[in-house]
């Protein structure tokens, strides 16, 4: 005796339509939004360079943790 298995039933209001899951083309950012991301990223490394740069010349070992 083979089991073969059956399809899961289909609860589709459109029984025979399917949505085509395909991947789309990233879409291009507005300029706006790509200086945003910039000024976002700078504000970023600023934040770091103020709170990690006096550890490099600190006097004291560096640990591991």
């Amino acid at each position: 005796m083979l089991h073969t298995r059956k399809p899961p039933p289909n609860t589709s209001p459109t029984p025979e339509r399917r949505e085509a899951r395909t991947a789309r083309a990233p879409t291009q950012l507005a300029l706006w939004q790509l200086n945003l991301l910039r000024v976002g990223y700078l504000v970023m490394v600023v934040g770091l360079v103020v709170v990690k740069w006096p550890l490099l010349f600190a006097d004291k070992p560096w640990g591991l943790a």
